[in-house]
């Protein structure tokens, strides 16, 4: 027999993928600092980035969801749009940010969202 709990979809763990980005994060500035290559300043503006956008994302996926503020989830799309376009257009053309670094920045919230899946909620195992 399936309960409402089972058919609900898992919420978003933002506070716990953040910590695993943030791990992630000071082992990738770490690294580049250690080694001399890269942009630590790139490697942590990638990182926030990507964590404002997906903290966007969520927000604005519940409001539509949740079918009361329809027009202020489209308003967040937009802005997490806008926000990512900006960055493009301004930054990576001009020397303020390091593109590969900003790309191994922006891919610490991948790592982290799969690491947070596969070892963040372990269910207790059942005995048999």
């Amino acid at each position: 027999m399936r309960t409402e709990d089972d058919t609900r979809p898992p919420r978003l763990q933002a506070g716990r993928i953040a910590l695993w980005q943030a791990g992630f994060t000071a082992l990738l500035v770490g690294a580049s600092v250690v080694t001399g290559r890269g942009s630590p300043l790139g490697i942590v503006g990638g990182a926030a980035l990507l964590y404002l956008s997906l903290l966007l994302q969520s927000l604005a996926v519940g409001l539509a969801l949740g079918g009361a503020r329809t027009g202020f989830a489209v308003v967040l799309f937009v802005l997490k749009l806008g926000l990512l376009l900006a960055v493009a257009a301004i930054g990576l053309q001009t020397t303020l940010l390091a593109p590969m670094s900003f790309a191994v920045g922006a891919t610490t919230l991948l790592l982290a969202i799969v690491a947070d899946t596969c070892y963040g909620t372990r269910p207790a195992a059942r005995p048999r």
